[in-house]
C-alpha cells in the first residue's frame, strides 16, 4: 500500500466530489486527528491520528434517481446502547462503539466492536449483521459500492451509481487515464486502481 488508508479513503471522497451529477449535501468533513485508546486496532488508530472523524454525504441531482450515500466515522470512543446478535450470542454493549450515528435505529449504522478479550470488528447492521475484520475491509468494500445506502453487503448486485459511472466493462487501464485525464496524480491513480480494481469506475461519470 503506498497510500495511507486515510490518504486513500479522502482522496476518494475529493476524486468522487468532482462528480457534477451529484450533490453533496454533506461535503467532506474532517475532525482534528486524536490518539486513540490501544483498544482500536492499528489501521483505525492511524487513520485517527489524522482525523477524529469524518463525514460525507451525496445524492443523484435528478429528483427521479434514487442514489444516495454518505459514510460517517467517529473514533472519539463514543459508546451506544443497542441489541446485537451475532451467531446467537448478544455482543456486550460495553464493546460497542458506533460507526454511523445518523442511521441509529434504522439497521444501517455500523459499529465497531472493541471486545476486552479477543480480535476487534466492525458489524454492520442491527438486524442482518454483516463483519468485517477491520477498518480497511470496511472501508475498502465501501468505496466498492460508492458508499450507497443500498449497499447490499450480502449479495454481487452493485448499486445504481453504477449506471451513472463508466461502464461495467471498462478495463483498469482506461479507468486509470480516465483518473489522470481528469487530474489524478498518477501515483494516486496507479493506487486507487490497485486498491478497487474495476470498481475504481464508480469514481468517475459517464
Amino acid at each position: 500500500m503506498r497510500y495511507s488508508l486515510f490518504d486513500r479513503t479522502t482522496a476518494w471522497i475529493e476524486i468522487f466530489s468532482k462528480r457534477d451529477d451529484l450533490e453533496f449535501q454533506d461535503p467532506l468533513y474532517l475532525g482534528s486527528g486524536i490518539e486513540t485508546s490501544t483498544r482500536y486496532p492499528e489501521d483505525a488508530r492511524a487513520f485517527a491520528s489524522h482525523a477524529s472523524e469524518l463525514r460525507f454525504g451525496y445524492h443523484a441531482k435528478n429528483a427521479k434517481n434514487a442514489v444516495e450515500g454518505s459514510l460517517f466515522l467517529s473514533f472519539a470512543g463514543q459508546q451506544e446502547s443497542v441489541d446485537i446478535e451475532l451467531d446467537g450470542t448478544s455482543l456486550s454493549q460495553e464493546d460497542l462503539f458506533i460507526l454511523e450515528p445518523d442511521n441509529y435505529g434504522t439497521g444501517l449504522a455500523g459499529w465497531y466492536v472493541l471486545p476486552t478479550e479477543g480480535a476487534s470488528f466492525i458489524v454492520w447492521s442491527v438486524e442482518d449483521p454483516v463483519v468485517f475484520s477491520s477498518l480497511t475491509k470496511y472501508l475498502t468494500e465501501g468505496a466498492r459500492r460508492a458508499f450507497s445506502h443500498l449497499q447490499c453487503w450480502q449479495r454481487s448486485e452493485k448499486p445504481n451509481i453504477g449506471t451513472m459511472s463508466l461502464p461495467a466493462n471498462t478495463g483498469v487501464v482506461r479507468i486509470r487515464a480516465a483518473l489522470t485525464d481528469r487530474g489524478t496524480p498518477s501515483p494516486l491513480a496507479d493506487d486507487l486502481v490497485e486498491w478497487l480494481g474495476v470498481d475504481a469506475r464508480l469514481l468517475l461519470q459517464k
